[in-house]
């Protein structure tokens, strides 16, 4: 639903392609821009509540369809919300014309007389084809719907913004003007005064543009969200020396790893009846995927009231997984 709406804002596919593994990619983790940044001029709260449905955490995300239009009702408010007489007079300038010929073909096909029982018993209106080409089917969808996306809703738009972020700021002419003042001013001040062999004091030269000065402290993060596909339904998962425990069983986690770690990692998983797999995971765009050599599978150990032969082979692996598939032994 949070897509739909999503779309409904931007005009256009939130994710797209050209072919269909392209998508799947895309909703797997492409960033997914708000619509402010694509340019979408609707309320703060209503963008952060659309984003906030979209997050790929499930603890993040709303629970429910219910929750997820309490909240936009909250953040649109009511001069902004459609009513259910709204929605009634948008679906008949829509589909009425629609309905009208269907009717006529119900009709036609089991009799008038049918069909009077069939509206009193369902109780649908009664439609005409003629009287409804009288609808105003444009003064009611200018009335009630938004305005056609211009062209600030480009496609990469996301992407640019994204860039955007990696590229250092920089100064205006006049700033960078500025500075080489300042630098200028400043080492011939220095030249006179080692010149002199004066002991400097504070100088001020009025009229001069101060040199700038950092105001700003870039802080790095100092943690990142990891996702990670879990060969099967586990519920227990380590990953490097960090532990959850799933309820319910779960085939995917997220963990936050410090910003500072590398981007392989050890992943150790219990099945629901027992099996644990262990493999190396690798990094990349936020998800962790195996290494070629896949996971390891091991079988549930036996509980103590089972005997084993003296003659029972070491446990080994049952099989491995490499590229999403599993090869068994």
């Amino acid at each position: 639903m949070a897509v739909v709406l999503w779309e409904c804002f931007a005009g256009r596919r939130l994710f797209r392609g050209e072919e269909a593994v392209d998508i799947l990619q895309d909703v797997i983790s492409a960033p997914i821009a708000t619509l402010k940044q694509i340019g979408a001029t609707i309320p703060q709260g209503l963008d952060d509540v659309i984003a906030r449905a979209l997050s790929r955490d499930l603890d993040t995300r709303y629970a429910t369809a219910l929750d997820f239009a309490q909240a936009v009702e909250r953040a649109a408010g009511p001069e902004h919300t459609g009513t259910h007489s709204d929605v009634a007079r948008l679906m008949e300038a829509i589909f009425g014309a629609r309905m009208a010929v269907r009717q006529e073909h119900v009709r036609a096909t089991i009799g008038p007389g049918e069909m009077t029982d069939l509206l009193r018993e369902s109780g649908l209106p009664t439609r005409d084809r003629v009287s409804m080409a009288d609808v105003p089917t444009g003064q009611l969808l200018a009335e009630l719907a938004p305005p056609a996306p211009t062209g600030r809703y480009a496609i990469g738009t996301e992407m640019r913004a994204e860039v955007a972020k990696l590229r250092p700021r920089r100064l205006p002419w006049w700033g960078i003007g500025a500075v080489a003042g300042g630098v200028a001013i400043g080492a011939l001040v220095t030249l006179a005064v080692v010149s002199n062999r004066v002991r400097p004091g504070p100088i001020v030269i009025r009229g001069t543009p101060p040199t700038p000065t950092v105001t700003e402290v870039l802080v790095a993060p100092t943690a990142r969200k990891v996702v990670v596909p879990l060969p099967f339904l586990a519920t227990h998962v380590e990953l490097d020396d960090v532990v959850r425990e799933l309820d319910p069983p779960a085939d995917v986690a997220a963990f936050d790893v410090a910003a500072e770690s590398g981007m392989r990692h050890r992943v150790a998983v219990i099945a629901i009846d027992g099996t644990r797999a262990e493999g190396f995971v690798r990094e990349q765009d936020g998800i962790a995927r195996p290494e070629p050599d896949g996971y390891a599978f091991v079988p549930p150990e036996p509980s103590a009231t089972e005997t084993r032969p003296a003659s029972t082979r070491p446990v080994r692996p049952v099989g491995t997984v490499h590229n999403g598939f599993t090869k068994l032994r």
